[in-house]
């Protein structure tokens, strides 16, 4: 008899940190809306002090990989200026690892992505357009995303998240041509630090 006891004691608690992963995860997913902001420093050049603002919203993914581990995608559409690089399309994929609470959470984030402009912000011609025309070639480049999260959680089952953000762009090198009077000159080849900050509401499923 006391064996048994013994052996139903080792199998409770064997089992004791797969039900406490059970309630942790059985929710595993979340999905939300956010709206974004950042500066984009020497966007189309190498002056210090050269930047673009943009503002957009944007939709986020996440999984609940482990306890202390989300994978996440999300994509951000930010309006810009027609006149110089467009519209801009942003993507990330990547990890947020941290600890949860009850009312709230913190995290580290690192997620690796890509941002499109509508309009290559060196003055990058689209194929084929005559040297006189105003019309620019697209472009993306590599863009990875590294800061802070931090989670505040309703007692509606709502998530408030707030991210602030180093956003690093690595602009490619590329010819340049203005005019049929001045040469071609090679532009980008550098990186930059952006910060981003963003606001959402998601919701666990």
């Amino acid at each position: 008899m006391a064996s048994w006891n013994r052996f139903i004691g080792v199998i409770l608690l064997l089992m004791v940190p797969n039900i406490a992963w059970a309630q942790d995860t059985q929710q595993r997913y979340e999905l939300g809306g956010l709206i974004t902001y950042t500066f984009l420093r020497e966007i189309g050049s190498t002056d210090s002090g050269v930047g673009t603002e943009a503002g957009g919203l944007g939709g986020r993914l996440v999984y609940r990989a482990l306890p202390v581990l989300d994978l996440e995608s999300e994509i951000n559409y930010l309006p810009g200026n027609s006149a110089t690089s467009g519209n801009h399309l942003q993507g990330f994929f990547g990890i947020k690892a941290g600890k949860r609470w009850k009312k709230g959470g913190i995290f580290l984030k690192a997620r690796p992505g890509f941002i499109h402009f509508r309009r290559d912000p060196f003055g990058v011609q689209k194929p084929g357009s005559s040297i006189f025309s105003h019309e620019r070639a697209s472009s993306t480049e590599p863009d990875l995303d590294l800061g802070g999260v931090i989670e505040y959680y309703t007692s509606r089952g709502l998530i408030l998240r707030f991210d602030l953000s180093d956003s690093v762009i690595r602009y490619a090198r590329r010819t340049v041509r203005t005019s049929e009077f001045v040469p071609p000159y090679e532009a980008g080849g550098f990186t930059t630090h952006n910060w981003q900050g963003s606001f959402g509401l998601g919701l666990r499923f």
